[in-house]
């Protein structure tokens, strides 16, 4: 009896310790930073993930939009819920260590990580 107790004991032992959560790749790159860039024409956009939320910012002069609601996403793309105005943005993204490209409708804009 003592023997199949301590099996038993490792066994569950190595079940539970090879229970992991996987937290790298490119979901994680994202979301792990604020997003910020200067534009050439002097706007701003910054992109930032928190809980279950994401918000990009968009500001030019004295014009601000913002784009902010529950997000999800995998390693190549994530969408924006905004269900106040009932409309999703979908954005491509390449992350490239500590800039990421951010792609929506054909136009590409550069980020570095803050």
């Amino acid at each position: 009896m003592k023997k199949f107790v301590i099996l038993s004991a490792i066994v569950c032992c190595v079940i539970l310790c090879s229970c992991t959560v996987q937290d790298s790749g490119y979901k994680t790159e994202l979301t792990s930073y604020k997003w910020c860039s200067e534009l050439d024409g002097g706007g701003k956009v910054s992109l930032a993930f928190s809980d279950e939320n994401a918000t990009l910012t968009l500001e030019n002069g004295k014009d601000t939009a913002q784009i902010k609601g529950k997000y999800i996403a995998d390693d190549k793309q994530f969408i924006i819920f905004v269900p106040q105005i009932a409309q999703n943005y979908r954005f491509e993204y390449t992350p490239k260590g500590k800039t990421l490209d951010l792609k929506y409708n054909n136009s590409t804009v550069t980020l570095q990580a803050e």
